[in-house]
């Protein structure tokens, strides 16, 4: 893609989602940002080892693709 800054987040909640995933860094990311805490819900106490694995999952992918 030649984007060199991006970034993935993942919300955690009763389970764990990937909501943005290698989104350039830029003002149009910082947009969906704002509009996704307008719509957002908190709830629960947030769970790490789903989150964690998605992560893991996406670190070994990006190992895969860049040979890294």
């Amino acid at each position: 893609d030649g984007v060199l800054d991006a970034i993935s987040v993942v919300e955690m909640n009763e389970s764990s989602t990937l909501t943005f995933d290698q989104q350039p860094l830029d003002w149009i990311f910082f947009n969906k940002v704002l509009d996704r805490q307008k719509v957002a819900v908190p709830k629960s106490h947030g769970n790490y080892n789903p989150s964690l694995y998605i992560i893991q999952r996406m670190i070994e992918s990006l190992i895969v693709q860049t040979g890294v």
